[in-house]
């Protein structure tokens, strides 16, 4: 049995816990979370490393001659993964986001940071914030 140890911390406001409570539709790669991914490069380059690929082979296998602006950048994208990556990208993500977005607007597919791809006239939607990545009609909160 035992007196349930710790039961006191259940009264807690809750809005104290919510920043650490981890949403489970934020995604955590190699062990980093979209926060501490805007914090350096490097965290930054492990975190979207994956994404980047899946998102340049999806993209280039529809639109081979794919070479449109990144929205973040106002630049050509120069290889998706290479662009992703780069340093340049990532100071510029922080020069429009100014901070780190509450997980509720990074996961909202109707942010600014999220890019549409027209592939085979359908929307295919990216997260620059967070790597996530979907047809649009899949989504169930793409559209509210």
């Amino acid at each position: 049995g035992g007196g349930g140890g710790g039961g006191g911390l259940v009264a807690a406001a809750p809005s104290a816990q919510d920043a650490r409570i981890v949403d489970p539709r934020l995604p955590v790669r190699n062990g980093i979370g979209y926060r501490n991914a805007l914090e350096d490069k490097e965290s930054w380059k492990k975190f979207m490393d994956g994404p980047a690929r899946q998102l340049e082979a999806f993209i280039y296998k529809a639109l081979p001659h794919y070479s449109d602006q990144c929205p973040v950048c106002q630049t050509n994208m120069n290889g998706i993964v290479n662009h992703l990556l780069s340093a340049n990208h990532f100071k510029k993500m922080w020069n429009k986001l100014m901070k780190v977005p509450e997980p509720q607007s990074a996961i909202d597919w109707r942010s600014p940071w999220v890019q549409t791809f027209q592939v085979g006239g359908r929307p295919y939607l990216y997260n620059h914030v967070t790597g996530e990545q979907a047809w649009q009609h899949e989504l169930a909160d793409a559209t509210a």
